[in-house]
């Protein structure tokens, strides 16, 4: 569905899911209009898990949870 437009945490989330690396999380995100934003905690938490290769989700959230953060879908 072409209006179909994903929440960021969403879209965050297929990168992990998918274990796409920087570049390639950076095109999906894109490609659904949004990008990552050195200004938010989430999405840093996001990229250095991406960076580290951490594509455990559970994981990735316990990190979100103790940092008060939106867990991811």
């Amino acid at each position: 569905n072409k209006e179909y437009h994903p929440k960021k945490k969403t879209a965050m989330a297929i990168c992990i899911a998918l274990r796409l690396d920087m570049e390639q999380s950076k095109d999906l995100l894109a490609r659904a209009d949004w990008a990552f934003s050195p200004n938010r905690k989430m999405d840093l938490v996001i990229m250095a898990a991406i960076a580290n290769h951490m594509y455990d989700i559970n994981e990735i959230n316990e990190v979100l949870f103790a940092m008060d953060l939106d867990l991811l879908a």
